[in-house]
């Protein structure tokens, strides 16, 4: 197709059509997203006695990991840091803090799925 011209109309209409519904369909799952974060009846909307149960489930899950684990953990994902800021900061290389990372996921997971 040449800029500004259609050659094929059939085929240019029928495109058009499926990208208008498929745009129209996306709209309604972003709106409808929107509408269930804003209303609270997503993720994290619970009474808050829940949420504070929940809150000491996995503290005291946290609790259970070895010390290092526990602190690249919690740097890593509490405090949102990057692997290298988080070997920065513990003295360790980025190979040992994703090592760690991924064990005291592993161990979190265990632990949490036993409860």
């Amino acid at each position: 197709m040449a800029r500004g011209r259609v050659y094929e109309p059939y085929a240019y209409l029928r495109r058009a059509v499926v990208n208008e519904a498929t745009n129209r369909g996306r709209r309604r799952v972003l709106e409808s997203r929107e509408e269930r974060r804003r209303s609270g009846s997503g993720r994290g909307a619970g009474r808050l006695e829940e949420i504070v149960a929940e809150r000491d489930v996995v503290v005291a899950a946290l609790r259970r990991l070895p010390v290092r684990q526990r602190a690249v953990i919690v740097l890593r994902y509490y405090d949102d840091l990057t692997e290298g800021d988080v070997a920065a900061l513990l003295g360790m290389s980025v190979g040992t803090v994703k090592s760690h990372s991924a064990r005291g996921l592993e161990r979190l997971r265990h632990e949490l799925e036993e409860r």
